[in-house]
């Protein structure tokens, strides 16, 4: 996650999103001028872009597992799908507590079973040699 430094206002990525400071010398720097009464920020942060819930193809995550398996279905655009692909997105924000991602978690899977209930499994190539060898062992 991407997010601009309260203190100088460059760009820096973050785990949490919560985080304020690009580094510990602009946290410093803030808390200072808090204890001396000033501002701690310097440059107003950049508006952050909306997010929209069009799939879009992302490489990494859940959301990029989930859009993938999804579109491999055929079911991206449909309303079950959508609304993984939302719940997903929470998920790689990371900023839910672990009770509110066990619940993320289990409405996702809830999603994405109904999203893929009609769809039909071709199964893997595994699948499929495994069922010439019993076909073969039951003829001979």
């Amino acid at each position: 996650m991407t997010a601009t430094c309260a203190r100088c206002g460059s760009d820096f990525e973050t785990r949490r999103r919560s985080a304020r400071w690009c580094s510990d010398r602009c946290r410093q720097a803030g808390a200072r001028a808090r204890k001396a009464g000033k501002p701690e920020t310097v440059k107003a942060p950049k508006p952050r872009k909306p997010r929209t819930d069009a799939p879009v193809e992302v490489d990494h995550g859940v959301t990029g597992a989930v859009i993938r398996e999804l579109q491999a279905a055929g079911r991206a655009d449909s309303s079950a799908g959508r609304a993984a692909i939302a719940l997903a997105r929470r998920v790689d924000d990371g900023a839910e507590s672990s009770a509110g991602l066990a619940a993320l978690t289990r409405e996702l899977s809830a999603r994405m079973l109904e999203a893929l209930a009609e769809v039909e499994s071709t199964g893997d190539s595994l699948d499929e040699l495994r069922a010439r060898r019993e076909a073969r062992r039951a003829a001979l």
